[in-house]
C-alpha cells in the first residue's frame, strides 16, 4: 500500500482510530499543521476527528496499563513491500543453484 499522504510505500505504518492507515511521520505532520498544541487532527481521508494521545506509562500502575492505550496503533502485517522481499527471495534462489552448478565443474 501507499500513505495517501506523501504518497510514498508506508514507512513505519500505523493506524489511526478510524482504520486508515498512513506514515506515522506523516500523521503526526498532519496533527501539527491542523492544531499541533492540542494535538488533535482530522483524518486526511474521511476527516473524523481524533487525538494524537501517546501516554507515558512510567508511573501508571501496571493494573492500569492495559486501559491506557495510545490511539495510533502501529501496524505490522506485511504491506506492499513484501513483493519487493519476494522478488530478492527468488533472486537469491536464482544464484544459489547458480553457484551449485558452477561449483560441480
Amino acid at each position: 500500500g501507499e500513505c495517501s499522504v506523501c504518497l510514498d510505500e508506508y514507512e513505519e505504518p500505523v493506524c489511526i482510530p478510524c482504520g486508515h492507515v498512513y506514515c506515522k511521520s506523516c500523521i503526526k505532520d498532519v496533527v501539527n499543521q491542523q492544531g499541533g498544541e492540542r494535538n488533535v487532527g482530522k483524518c486526511p481521508e474521511c476527516r473524523k476527528e481524533f487525538h494524537l494521545f501517546i501516554p507515558d506509562l512510567t508511573h501508571a500502575p501496571a493494573f492500569l496499563e492495559p486501559f491506557l492505550v495510545s490511539p495510533i496503533r502501529r501496524i505490522y502485517a506485511p504491506y506492499a513491500g513484501q513483493g519487493t522481499l519476494n522478488k530478492l527471495n527468488d533472486r537469491i534462489k536464482e544464484l544459489e543453484a547458480q553457484l551449485k552448478i558452477s561449483q560441480k565443474k
